[in-house]
């Protein structure tokens, strides 16, 4: 899932995301991915969007929320 749509899902900001996907990898210790494309944000400006494998995804998603961490475990 790419960091532009898990901003959509959960109604968060790109940039948040992002910076929370950095602090994800950061506390887990991986190394973040120096690559990634472009999409546009709310705003219409083109931000550099990461494209996170599932395991990444739902360490970052389910960390938002109650709700959406049960969302997430009852799939």
């Amino acid at each position: 899932m790419s960091t532009c749509d898990i901003a959509e899902l959960t109604g968060k900001r790109h940039d948040h995301v992002v910076r929370d996907f950095r602090d994800v990898c950061e506390a887990v210790e991986i190394t973040a991915p120096s690559f990634g494309v472009g999409c546009l944000d709310a705003n219409g400006q083109e931000r550099i969007q990461y494209s996170l494998p599932k395991d990444l995804t739902t360490t970052l998603v389910s960390g938002y929320s109650i709700p959406m961490r049960h969302k997430i475990v009852m799939q």
